[in-house]
């Protein structure tokens, strides 16, 4: 990222103030109080935003009022020039943002673009200022030492701040050998405390055993209360019950009563009633009248009853052909169902001891699972078959080549024995001899002897294995243990296997001595004999409802059982007589009309009354109670029984106001057990009581001896100074290992970084420090955790013997190798604020070539006073902008 030009609208001192950067090295020439660190500062701002007030840090905003901020263009690579503009009273100080193209983008999307660029980068790493030297006057050898490393590391020196003070932290709180750190104060002090206590406690151990006995018997005491407060409850519950019992006994017998099915609506069921009875009693007169005239007209018995049923009669006639459809179905569903159950029959034949009422048919996810074991389980058992047979053949070619090597072995030892006490026998023989020939008895003797023990022992030796056979045996032997171990590992996995076969067998009767692959053979039958039974149920539901269905229709064949064979007639040949009658009764109907002897003038009444009576019948039925048979006497009854519900309802009620406390409707009681109880709750309440004393009495001795003992109070201050102790400690030592852990983080950060980072950090630190010292210190390295600086004549010199401008010579080279090795990145420009007054003319001509020098990969911005550098600046043709 570089600058390219700003405009300053109201920013401290300036005003509509615009400066163009277009060299890579500029420098920004002015007297004090002239504005640049000003204009320092609004670079920052526009970047990174307005900062919050604070007392430590100054305030920009003009008082003369206006706008508070401006504008500032940069170019970042990818993205070409950007303009940032932001005004402090606009949009709360966010910046607007202007692509090379006109586009617009928020704040969020600017702080990615130069990321991983941020303000504290900008002020620590790429920011240098005079103040910064003059600190290093301050520092000792190994703090200056530890400062150069990270600021060549991270490019800033906040890394050592943060870890001084961490540092300091951690030793003002704890030091191994020290006395006065705050950690070390609390341990001396609990220490003291700690003997103090464990002294007392040992002076003291009956005290505490008497605290362990009072609590335990206030603990027995409070529970036997409980308890005794638990029983008197339940004795005056009991007593109250007894009291009561009767009137919970009439309460029972009321709710059973009240409990028994009636009429929901008993006003309308009594004027349907009515209505019903009056209808009746019209059609009764009717039909006497009726009866009269057919009487006079000779009309038969059979035809009076048409004409008296007619409307029923026509009712079952109506339904006379769906009956039939059922009828048909039924028959079908007969077949059907038959054929299911052979069907069923012959599928348990092909599947064995297995039941239909429990679970035979795996789920689809299941039948998954069941293809996926069956694939381990054949993979497991062809596996297993190898290597056994493996293990088989390995085993016979050991046994083979041992007893190969031995035979050889045994004839190659008996030759090579036999030669050798051949030998040794002839020598000792012909020793013998000569001994013998000499008169040396004793020495002949014993040669002669050895000569033959040689000779029994020729033909005999030892069989060993050639190392080669031995060696041939020994690895047939180890990959023997392997192919074990092998066999071992796969009959583990089938022992695993075979208890999720089980649990599958035990849930869907399979047959476990079979194999998975079996199971999955037999799924397909399964799955048909599933699709059968279901069907068959269906079939079965369906015959059921037509067979319920038609006997209700012969049900209601019940009025005409003196005309039509109902008990001993099929459904077809019931069918076939009720057409037959009607037909006949029509026919004879017919007759009488010609005849003259009409008697429609009772039909229409009759059927217009008994038309209402059934009206009124089936609503009357409507009302009765589910399972209550359908007829007048019990409609009623019903209505009898609902007119006593009243009296009942309020004698119950009342009742329940008296017992309702006492008795639990979900339990039933007995007089003569709650009797018993509370003879055995007066039997135990006293008892009870009597040992609550005897637990009281116990209690306030035992009260009275600690009582005695804790006079003083010294073992319970001893006890709460040490847990105060103890809380403070901990506290401490929690805050002593946060700053431990942090400082350890960053000397770890430092060490990491100085392993991947220091060689090419000394490579370019060496270079700038050789050409700001004009070669008088020719090399910069790094041993045994110290800086060391070498001059021309081969000297080494550590950084404690710099003087000091050579020591802000060596800060200003690491400071500028850091930014020089990441400068391929183009993270931001360099901005150096007269980070070289005291240098003389000869250094500051070696640190503004070392500026140009950077200023080809890094675009750098000097702001100063200095006269030596506005020359060097005009003679090397560098920007310059004077304020």
């Amino acid at each position: 990222m570089k600058l390219v030009r700003l405009t300053m609208t109201n920013f401290g001192k300036w005003q509509d103030k615009h400066i163009d950067f277009q060299k890579d090295l500029t420098l920004v020439y002015g007297n004090n109080e002239a504005g640049k660190t000003t204009l320092h500062h609004f670079i920052q701002t526009m970047l990174f935003g307005f900062p919050k007030r604070r007392k430590s840090f100054r305030d920009y905003e003009p008082r003369q009022g206006g706008l508070f901020g401006g504008s500032l263009t940069i170019e970042v690579a990818n993205y070409g020039e950007i303009r940032i503009e932001r005004y402090k009273s606009i949009n709360r100080g966010k910046a607007q943002v202007t692509l090379a193209d006109g586009q617009e983008i928020t704040e969020e999307e600017l702080m990615v673009l130069l990321s991983p660029l941020t303000a504290e980068l900008f002020s620590e790493v790429f920011s240098l200022q005079q103040e910064q030297l003059r600190e290093l006057k301050y520092l000792t050898e190994e703090k200056l030492q530890e400062l150069l490393l990270a600021v060549g590391m991270t490019g800033s020196k906040k890394i050592v701040t943060v870890k001084s003070t961490l540092n300091k932290q951690e030793q003002a709180l704890y030091k191994p050998t020290g006395r006065l750190p705050l950690i070390n104060l609390k341990l001396k002090e609990y220490e003291t405390i700690r003997s103090q206590v464990i002294k007392k406690t040992q002076m003291e151990r009956q005290y505490q055993q008497q605290r362990q006995d009072l609590a335990t018997k206030e603990q027995v005491l409070q529970d036997s209360q409980a308890k005794l407060s638990e029983l008197k409850s339940e004795e005056q519950l009991i007593a109250q019950q007894i009291t009561a019992f009767p009137l919970w006994q009439e309460r029972q017998h009321l709710q059973k009563q009240l409990g028994k099915d009636g009429f929901s609506d008993i006003d309308e069921v009594s004027k349907l009633y009515q209505d019903y009875q009056f209808v009746k009693k019209e059609e009764e007169n009717y039909l006497v009248k009726q009866k009269n005239e057919l009487e006079r007209s000779q009309a038969t018995p059979a035809y009076l009853f048409y004409l008296e049923n007619q409307v029923g009669i026509e009712k079952l006639t109506s339904q006379q052909n769906r009956m039939e459809q059922n009828r048909q179905q039924i028959k079908w569903l007969e077949t059907r169902v038959s054929q299911r159950e052979n069907e069923t029959e012959q599928l348990l034949a092909e599947l064995p001891e297995l039941a239909i009422q429990g679970r035979y048919f795996p789920e689809l996810l299941e039948q998954e699972q069941l293809k996926v074991l069956a694939q381990q389980e054949d993979s497991c058992h062809f596996n297993l078959q190898q290597q056994e047979r493996h293990f088989d053949q390995v085993l016979s070619e050991i046994e083979e080549e041992a007893g190969r090597s031995k035979k050889v072995t045994e004839k190659n030892s008996q030759q090579r024995l036999g030669q050798l006490f051949g030998i040794g026998a002839a020598v000792f023989l012909l020793i013998g001899l000569s001994c013998l020939f000499l008169k040396l008895f004793l020495i002949g003797g014993l040669s002669v002897l050895a000569s033959f023990v040689l000779l029994l022992l020729k033909g005999k030796g030892k069989a060993q294995l050639s190392p080669e056979k031995a060696t041939s045996l020994n690895e047939k032997e180890g990959l023997l243990e392997n192919i074990a171990e092998e066999i071992e590992k796969i009959q583990r996995e089938l022992k695993s296997l075979q208890e999720q076969k089980q649990r599958l067998a035990e849930t869907y009767q399979f047959k476990l001595e079979q194999s998975v692959s079996q199971w999955l053979l037999e799924l397909p039958q399964r799955g048909q004999l599933v699709r059968v039974v279901e069907e068959l149920a269906s079939l079965k539901g369906e015959l059921t409802e037509g067979q319920r269905e038609l006997n209700s229709y012969r049900q209601e064949f019940s009025f005409m059982k003196e005309w039509l064979p109902i008990a001993t007639s099929s459904d077809e040949e019931l069918l076939t007589a009720l057409t037959n009658f009607v037909a006949e009764m029509s026919q004879r109907s017919l007759a009488l009309n010609q005849a003259g002897q009409s008697l429609t003038t009772w039909q229409e009444p009759l059927a217009e009354l008994a038309k209402r009576r059934e009206t009124l019948t089936v609503r009357l039925y409507s009302f009765l109670p589910a399972g209550v048979t359908h007829s007048m006497d019990n409609v009623q009854r019903l209505l009898f029984e609902n007119q006593q519900r009243s009296h009942q309802a309020a004698e119950l009620a009342k009742l329940s106001l008296q017992v309702d406390q006492l008795f639990n409707d979900q339990q039933d009681y007995q007089l003569a057990t709650l009797v018993t109880i509370k003879g055995k709750l007066k039997e135990e309440i006293p008892d009870l009581i009597r040992k609550q004393q005897e637990q009281s009495r116990a209690i306030e001795k035992l009260r009275f001896l600690i009582q005695q003992q804790e006079s003083d109070g010294t073992l319970r201050e001893l006890y709460q100074t040490e847990a105060n102790l103890e809380t403070e400690l901990r506290e401490l030592i929690n805050q002593w290992y946060d700053n431990r852990l942090g400082d350890e983080i960053l000397q770890a950060t430092l060490d990491q970084l100085a392993k991947s980072q220091l060689p090419d950090l000394l490579r370019t630190t060496t270079a700038f420090f050789k050409l700001l010292t004009a070669e008088r210190f020719v090399e910069v390295s790094y041993e045994g955790d110290e800086l060391l600086l070498k001059d021309q004549q081969g000297l080494d010199y550590e950084v404690k013997e710099l003087s000091t401008g050579s020591r802000d010579q060596l800060y200003m080279a690491i400071r500028l190798g850091f930014i020089q090795l990441h400068s391929q990145e183009s993270l931001s420009p360099v901005i150096i604020d007269d980070g070289w007054l005291h240098y003389d003319s000869q250094r500051k001509q070696q640190l503004f070539r070392l500026l140009k020098q950077l200023s080809c990969d890094n675009q750098i911005i000097c702001l100063s006073s200095d006269s030596e550098l506005l020359a060097f600046m005009e003679d090397e043709n560098e920007g310059i902008i004077v304020l």
